[in-house]
């Protein structure tokens, strides 16, 4: 139950505290922009929603903003932080964490006589001179404290010679990776290896061995990285495929995987009522995915065409929006396009390897569901200018700020529930790669 008395800029704090404690950045008033910014991306992949730079520095007291953040808001920060939403974060504060004064000594004491003038100067210079040499003390403990924990920079060639792979044990999803690497001559207090982009993701390894192990939930391209003292020492590309066609409901960390008696690929990409039934009434509908991540060979994210049909198949009061998108995952980024019910257009955001269309900026009227079963997309880039259109309708246009990289994996989500039936990918000589028709 949440506690009377507490308003929402106590939780606030409490969420701030929380941030702190899982990211492990120390306190956010030290926060670089890029600290925000990696956060955002942290938010979007743990929950699908994008908070911006300037909301987070909002949120944790860097901007100054009065009000208190809308719904969406909070309820993203609160399933960041691992409750469904903002209410069940709330509720799950059944004593602050926050120190509160208390008097250790109610009792009043008897006055002591009062002293005479000598006195009266020697306490006023020891109330000044005592706290002045506490105040030093403190500073001097800090700027050591500070120094120590500086790292110290390791040079260039020391990092050349630090040996870094990986190996997967199997094909397919779950994968457990296997980290080979050789740190000797490198001296440090904490060793890691990071999964991916993601900072929060990172696990402590002995620098004294030479391997260490992490299971990969979903399929995709990660760039793995051994950190030492939070400095990025070395990168290694890491590809898990998903091999073939998987399904799966995305709850967190580790998603509920569909199996294969629990959906079909003909006539088209579906699940089975039964699964998703289970899903109504929540109060957040998880995403269900569809995932195609393998080689392509040399399909280029600047210059391909790409045609396929979705459909949104879940009708609930707890997801009125009915989102969906088509993500087409690359080597050094990604490009997503959302659509929705037509009131909630403004909260879509396409994005196009740094180049974002926001539904809060811009009229995404294009991407809302027409009348029609299914929904038909079709995306053409040539020489990173691209055009999309929904429906036979061009909705956006524009050109990549930077070479995506090699198309390693598709993925469709809704919110809910949804289904596929047709996908076309050309390659840059518009020869026809991937030709998926599941109706036949």
């Amino acid at each position: 139950m949440v506690k009377e008395g507490r308003n929402d800029h106590w939780y606030l704090e409490v969420a701030r505290q929380k941030l702190e404690q899982k990211l492990g950045w120390g306190s956010v008033d030290e926060w670089s922009s890029e600290d925000f910014q990696t956060l955002s991306e942290a938010i979007l992949a743990s929950t699908d929603l994008s908070l911006s730079i300037t909301t987070l520095k909002r949120l944790v007291g860097r901007v100054n903003y009065n009000a208190t953040p809308n719904p969406t808001t909070l309820n993203a920060i609160a399933r960041f932080l691992g409750s469904a939403n903002w209410r069940a974060f709330k509720q799950s504060l059944s004593t602050p964490p926050l120190k509160e004064k208390t008097i250790t000594n109610p009792d009043p004491k008897p006055k002591a006589p009062a002293a005479d003038s000598s006195s009266q100067k020697k306490n006023k210079w020891r109330a000044f001179i005592f706290p002045g040499a506490i105040l030093i003390a403190i500073m001097v403990v800090a700027l050591a404290g500070r120094k120590k924990d500086r790292p110290t920079p390791i040079s260039d060639a020391l990092k050349e010679q630090i040996s870094f792979s990986t190996s997967r044990v199997t094909d397919g999803i779950p994968n457990t990776v296997v980290f080979n690497y050789d740190l000797k001559g490198i001296s440090g207090e904490k060793f890691e290896v990071q999964q991916s982009w993601d900072k929060t993701k990172r696990f402590v390894i002995n620098p004294l061995e030479k391997e260490a192990t992490c299971t990969y939930y979903y399929p995709g391209y990660y760039r793995a990285k051994i950190v030492v003292d939070d400095q990025i020492i070395k990168e290694h590309d890491l590809f898990v495929p998903s091999n073939g066609w998987m399904a799966a409901i995305e709850l967190g960390p580790v998603p509920r995987y569909i199996l294969s008696n629990e959906w079909q690929q003909s006539p088209f990409l579906s699940v089975n009522k039964s699964v998703t039934e289970k899903l109504r009434g929540e109060a957040n509908i998880p995403n269900l995915g569809y995932y195609l991540v393998q080689d392509f060979g040399a399909l280029k994210s600047t210059d391909f065409r790409l045609q396929t049909h979705l459909r949104h198949t879940f009708q609930d009061g707890n997801a009125p929006c009915q989102y969906s998108s088509l993500t087409i995952n690359c080597t050094r980024g990604f490009i997503r396009i959302p659509l929705s019910a037509a009131g909630c257009v403004g909260e879509l955001k396409a994005r196009f390897n740094g180049l974002t269309f926001d539904g809060k900026k811009t009229n995404l009227s294009g991407l809302a569901y027409q009348e029609r079963e299914w929904q038909e997309i079709d995306l053409e880039m040539k020489d990173q200018v691209f055009r999309v259109k929904v429906n036979e309708q061009a909705v956006l246009e524009g050109k990549l700020p930077a070479d995506a990289g090699r198309i390693v994996g598709i993925r469709y989500k809704f919110e809910g529930a949804g289904e596929v039936n047709q996908l076309m990918v050309w390659d840059h000589q518009r020869e026809l790669l991937v030709n998926e028709q599941f109706q036949k």
